[in-house]
């Protein structure tokens, strides 16, 4: 009946505000927190109510798309992102090749985003094109760089004399390899902790979708909310190091502004070069886990770290 529609309509809108509110969100400057269930609350599910209403507009594909990403599911919001392709008032717009390009970033897929920021530069005017163009440029560079990286983590993976532990999670096991020929004291600091049984209760107080998971701070096992100050039993100089780039997977201490490494780690979820600038030492990788890293969120917790003798075999 009328009412019914009515309803049915205002639902319909209400549902969409507040799906699109969240994705605008994250598009905001400032942290982003990473809360699986609130994602799902706020933008998953109401997408999917509409959708079993009426087809999603290039609109709503791209804020899912947007969530997605956040969430870590970087293929699957690629391939959101590519179905628009299909609509034609979006296909080759500078708004689908920006979100696609900084997808693919995301990614690590550097040949395809040079050529993607470069498509955009030819749609650009005079002073943005050059941005475009240098961005284009940049992911050149990156591309190299991370061909780099992956044959130095597959020599490494093959190694059976570097350290290696596991972390186990509320979310499942995580399993990192440490270079102590990189950064000798970052390493014998993070297995001093290890040892001295730092890290079991302790929870995941810093987790940013397309970012980072970040903890180690033993305040958070009483105090959530607290956490990120503290810095552990011992603390060491932080370590530079030029070789060891800021990728996907790499594992690294969270320094405090004197530089000085405590207990804090993180593992990047997505490539960030521009900490490099920043002195924070990568003191290892992830060699198999990656998908347990992709799903932790907020107020997980590290169950247990320790070493282990024999690493598995390396994830592709």
């Amino acid at each position: 009946d009328w009412d019914a529609l009515v309803e049915d309509a205002q639902e319909m809108t209400r549902r969409g505000k507040e799906a699109h509110d969240f994705a605008l969100s994250l598009q905001e400057g400032g942290s982003h927190r990473k809360e699986d269930d609130v994602a799902k609350a706020k933008a998953l599910d109401n997408f999917r109510w509409i959708a079993a209403r009426e087809a999603l507009t290039p609109y709503d594909l791209s804020a899912l798309a947007r969530v997605k990403l956040h969430l870590n599911r970087k293929d699957e919001a690629l391939a959101l992102l590519e179905s628009l392709d299909s609509h034609a008032a979006w296909r080759g717009s500078a708004r689908l090749l920006y979100d696609r390009a900084l997808a693919l970033q995301s990614a690590q897929r550097y040949p395809e985003a040079a050529a993607t920021w470069r498509q955009l530069a030819d749609t650009a005017r005079p002073g943005v094109r050059e941005h475009y163009l240098a961005t284009a440029e940049r992911a050149d560079a990156l591309a190299e760089a991370w061909r780099v990286e992956q044959e130095a983590r597959s020599r490494a993976a093959v190694r059976d004399d570097l350290p290696v532990v596991l972390l186990s999670t509320t979310r499942g096991s995580i399993v990192i390899q440490l270079l102590p020929e990189h950064v000798p004291e970052a390493v014998r600091h993070f297995l001093d902790l290890v040892d001295r049984r730092t890290y079991p209760g302790t929870r995941f107080h810093r987790v940013e979708g397309d970012f980072l998971v970040q903890g180690g701070d033993p305040i958070s096992r009483e105090d959530l909310t607290r956490a990120g100050s503290g810095q552990g039993p011992t603390t060491v100089t932080a370590e530079l190091n030029e070789t060891l780039g800021y990728f996907r997977g790499a594992v690294a201490f969270a320094r405090s502004i004197a530089r000085v490494n405590g207990s804090q780690f993180f593992v990047l979820t997505s490539p960030k070069p521009g900490l490099a600038e920043e002195g924070y030492t990568v003191f290892g990788h992830v060699l198999a886990g990656m998908d347990v890293v992709d799903r932790i969120q907020y107020g997980d917790t590290l169950i247990d770290v320790r070493r282990i003798d024999t690493p598995p075999a390396k994830e592709e």
